[in-house]
């Protein structure tokens, strides 16, 4: 890091001869761990020619960093190497920030899986869930610290969350020793929207989701969506009416839906759909929806292994969880 006047004014990632930035230097953060450094890592090892359920542009055209983060979520190897390489950076730049500046408090987030200096805590997280957290403030080599600790990557983010809250309200952050995790496992919002945008019994305009775009384009509105979400700790979201449109089980529109959980499962939120009972008639052109009936029955397991199989892994896990 060098300094003009005792401000910080070029933060450098240690690479000697690194790439020039716009700036004249060479080796600079903002070259190594922005967006756009993360869309130069993508394309450097990956053609940008992708699915177009994928989200990304057509053949000759860079994407866009929203492409690589929606590949990433959707565990595209190439993608999911590009943010992590991105965020090595991001880490190597903030570890020379906090040695310049030395801040009087850091704020350390994680799991004892993805942090070390966490797992040497020894914290008793177990008892917490997947979703619940501790934030507590602690002294690390000398240096103030306020750890938020979790099990989980969403219990942590309710944490970094939590400890946000604190700072927006103006509440003290010092001597901090929070423990909390959710009463009700499901906190959910149910939305009785329609698969023209329409809603039932809506007064704010017409649904978030945009079914006919899907799941070519993603608005970026659902990420925000998502990110409130996790703020408040809901973690499920009911896309459709409940007096549900056969068609939200069509393949058609489980792929819409499955893009949809591909940007809400970062937040910990999960996507539930509600069935139409005659579906097995509507869509599978049978005479009756009678679940006692063998045929009916065989229906909703094949229709439920299709759910299974839009994840395109191979394992049994549910792309709208």
């Amino acid at each position: 890091m060098t300094r003009r006047n005792g401000n910080p004014a070029v933060v450098t990632t240690g690479v000697e001869e690194g790439l020039e930035c716009r700036c004249g230097n060479r080796g600079c953060w903002e070259v190594y761990a922005s967006n756009s450094a993360a869309v130069r890592y993508y394309v450097q090892s990956a053609s940008p020619v992708r699915n177009s359920k994928a989200g990304v542009r057509s053949p000759g055209q860079e994407p866009a960093f929203d492409d690589v983060l929606r590949l990433a979520e959707q565990n595209d190897p190439k993608a999911v190497e590009a943010i992590n390489q991105m965020a090595r950076y991001l880490g190597a730049g903030i570890a020379r920030l906090v040695t310049g500046l030395a801040p009087d408090v850091i704020v350390v987030v994680g799991t004892p899986k993805s942090s070390p200096l966490i797992a040497g805590l020894k914290w008793p997280l177990v008892e917490l869930g997947a979703e619940g957290f501790r934030i507590r403030s602690a002294k690390l080599g000398g240096r103030a610290v306020t750890v938020i600790a979790a099990n989980g990557e969403i219990g942590a983010l309710y944490g970094a969350f939590h400890f946000l809250r604190l700072l927006q309200t103006q509440q003290p952050i010092t001597n901090l020793n929070i423990v909390q995790k959710p009463r009700l496992q499901l906190r959910m919002l149910n939305h009785w929207d329609n698969l023209d945008g329409s809603i039932e019994r809506g007064y704010a305009g017409r649904s978030l989701w945009n079914w006919q775009e899907l799941p070519d384009k993603v608005d970026p509105r659902l990420r925000d969506y998502a990110r409130a979400n996790a703020s408040l700790g809901i973690n499920g979201s009911a896309l459709n009416n409940v007096n549900a449109n056969s068609r939200s089980l069509s393949a058609e529109y489980l792929r819409k839906a499955a893009a949809i959980a591909g940007v809400f499962r970062p937040y910990g939120v999960r996507v539930f759909l509600s069935a139409r009972f005659s579906a097995p008639i509507e869509l599978g052109g049978l005479k009756t929806a009678d679940p006692f009936d063998p045929e009916v029955a065989a229906w909703w397991k094949k229709k439920a292994d299709e759910i299974y199989q839009l994840n395109g892994s191979g394992a049994r896990r549910n792309p709208l969880a």
